[in-house]
């Protein structure tokens, strides 16, 4: 297994998006020395070939990194202090510099300037981040591998996280690379085939990390997981070949980087779910105590529309008793009134002949004191009769 196949080969977080350390290219010695031998050019040959050449501007500096074809790549503050001077680079020269890109087919390099151009010597240099940065996104853009529309659609806009693990998930696919050519057009070799799609996805993925301020470090890793690591280890099927793997990692730090962040989210998720197992037990107590208290209410409910119907039933009788007790009433006042009233007429028929009685020129007095005698006594016992409520 090569260095690159641990997770982001020894890159360093920082409060910050990235920190300043610069790695080497995504594969081993071995490797690189055969891809610079498949671009037909010798390392060793060729640093004892060229004199080294002055770094006077930004884009001797990209010249520079492209020349050294994946190898560490220093910044001494005499060169970034001229870079930070020059940092504009004219179309004719940036378009010389594409080119030198499209030779870097399998993208060792653009990874190395997006650490660069946060290097401590460009502090305070947006001029020359931007610069680093547009260059970066443009050899990205025109790269075979970036051409679908998923993946172009995510340089364009401000895309969401499923359209970037979309478009990540197609660059570290292994069909993407395998229909690619080189720049001579021969098919890729597998072993080019891996290294392109790993640079590749790595690349993309700081890239999003330096652009979209809403990608954390965390969900990053989350992103190569999904895209990358988890596809690969999938490949794995047998236990030796797993221990194989496990024991020819080279990048300790970055696998423990790695793992210290899954087992801090498990961590964090394990609390999550104890605090959910606890508010959810508190909760079914809640539920049971508001379901035997929902039972008791019924119950009283119940209780009290039973007590409900029988005074709605003592009503009705009550109403209908005072219904019959006026009836009766108005009967007992009619008859009274009648009774009242014929007794009345007969005293008063009384009282007239007694009266007539008087009048006459012998007045007649026995008459007028026996009907006064009988319309009294009539009286009497009409009064009687009222007192008593006969």
């Amino acid at each position: 297994m090569s260095t690159y196949d641990s997770s982001l080969n020894n890159e360093k977080v920082t409060s910050g998006k990235m920190a300043t350390h610069v790695p080497n290219s995504g594969i081993d010695s071995n490797e690189s020395n055969r891809e610079n031998s498949y671009s037909g050019e010798d390392i060793n040959s060729k640093k004892d070939k060229k004199e080294k050449k002055e770094i006077r501007n930004l884009a001797d500096f990209i010249s520079y990194v492209y020349s050294r074809k994946g190898q560490k790549a220093s910044l001494k503050p005499k060169v970034a202090k001229a870079i930070c001077s020059n940092s504009r680079i004219p179309n004719e020269i940036r378009e010389g510099l594409l080119s030198m890109a499209e030779e870097d087919f399998l993208l060792v390099v653009p990874r190395q300037l997006l650490f660069l151009r946060n290097h401590e010597e460009f502090s305070g240099y947006v001029i020359v981040r931007d610069c680093l940065l547009e260059f970066v996104t443009t050899v990205l853009r025109r790269h075979p591998l970036f051409k679908a529309d998923a993946v172009q659609s995510v340089f364009l806009g401000k895309p969401n996280p499923e359209q970037i693990i979309n478009a990540l998930v197609r660059v570290a696919s292994p069909d993407a690379s395998q229909v690619l050519s080189d720049t001579d057009g021969e098919l890729l070799k597998p072993k080019m085939i891996e290294a392109l799609r790993k640079n590749a996805t790595y690349c993309f993925s700081l890239w999003l990390y330096e652009t979209q301020a809403h990608v954390s470090f965390v969900q990053l890793c989350r992103w190569l997981n999904t895209s990358l690591w988890l596809p690969e280890a999938a490949k794995i099927k047998d236990d030796c070949t797993k221990l194989s793997e496990l024991t020819e990692i080279q990048a300790l730090s970055g696998v423990g980087l790695v793992c210290n962040i899954f087992l801090e989210e498990a961590e964090t998720e394990h609390l999550f779910a104890e605090r959910a197992q606890r508010e959810k037990a508190l909760a079914l107590e809640e539920i049971k105590r508001k379901e035997l208290l929902s039972t008791q209410l019924r119950a009283d409910l119940s209780a009290k529309d039973k007590e409900v119907l029988a005074l709605q039933s003592k009503i009705e009788m009550l109403n209908k008793q005072h219904q019959d007790v006026l009836a009766h009433s108005l009967d007992d006042n009619e008859s009274l009134r009648a009774n009242t009233l014929r007794h009345l007429k007969a005293d008063a028929e009384l009282l007239s002949d007694g009266l007539h009685a008087l009048r006459r020129k012998e007045p007649l007095i026995r008459v007028m004191d026996d009907h006064a005698e009988r319309v009294l006594e009539s009286l009497r016992v009409e009064i009687t009769r009222l007192s008593e409520g006969v």
